[in-house]
């Protein structure tokens, strides 16, 4: 039930949000499958196969970069036949510090980061080019608000997010803290409080219990998410990833997330 509610939680503004009520209030709607689930859809088995088309040609590259010898990257791939190789990317719990330490391990393996080869001209050595070599990618705690957070504004780059995002996402600076008793804080709290309560009240009036997890991912939301024009992603689900076009074109891991 935790992982379904964190799940659900993990969202943001940048898509239109399918939450039933258009807000972080649940809806009751009729269920859309009602089939055995005895393997993976059609649709995520073409989803995968078409990541690994992408996969195998970023891990080419990398193992090129690598530039070992007596070894071709070409024929280790092509040895594979279609399926090639499996790479799954985790990143530890630990709050805020997980997220932040799994922020810079991911800009590391990120080919796309200033300090990789491809953008950087610097050769090899780098570890630049991993993350687009992975078929999956898992987060536990900490590190699934960083890959909600990437995955839900579209899957930008960790320094697009600390460095370029207009947002103030990831500020995550005194005055922004959940927890905090500076002057500053008592002006910021009662506002984000009063949006915090809007949305606890909206999920009880639609007859569904709150708990403190509610007002914890409502409060992580307005660091995670932009405020856009749903209130830090209220109405957006997990699912809503499917919409975003770095998942619909296979550009990035699939994404696995658990409490």
């Amino acid at each position: 039930m935790n992982l379904l509610i964190s799940l659900l939680l993990l969202s943001i503004s940048l898509v239109l949000g399918s939450s039933p009520s258009g807000g972080y209030a649940p809806g009751i709607v009729q269920c859309p499958i009602n089939s055995n689930s005895n393997s993976s859809s059609s649709s995520k088995k073409q989803w995968i196969k078409q990541r690994q088309l992408k996969v195998n040609k970023s891990l080419i590259e990398f193992l090129k970069s690598a530039n070992l010898s007596n070894f071709n990257p070409q024929n280790f791939i092509d040895a594979k036949d279609y399926q090639g190789i499996n790479l799954g990317l985790a990143f530890s719990g630990g709050s805020y510090r997980a997220m932040l330490n799994g922020a810079g391990q991911l800009m590391a393996l990120d080919s796309r980061s200033s300090s990789s080869p491809s953008e950087s001209g610097s050769g090899s050595g780098s570890l630049g080019g991993i993350l687009q070599s992975a078929n999956y990618i898992g987060g536990l705690s900490g590190s699934s608000w960083l890959l909600g957070s990437l995955a839900m504004q579209g899957w930008p780059t960790v320094e697009e997010v600390v460095f370029e995002n207009p947002h103030d996402v990831w500020n995550l600076t005194s005055s922004r803290q959940l927890v905090n008793q500076t002057g500053l804080w008592t002006i910021v709290f009662p506002v984000m409080f009063d949006n915090m309560n809007k949305a606890l009240k909206a999920k009880e009036k639609a007859g569904f219990e709150t708990s403190l997890t509610d007002a914890w991912a409502r409060g992580l939301a307005h660091q995670l998410f932009p405020k856009g024009k749903d209130n830090y992603g209220s109405s957006e689900t997990w699912s809503d990833i499917r919409n975003i076009d770095a998942f619909a074109n296979h550009d990035m891991p699939f994404p696995l997330l658990s409490d």
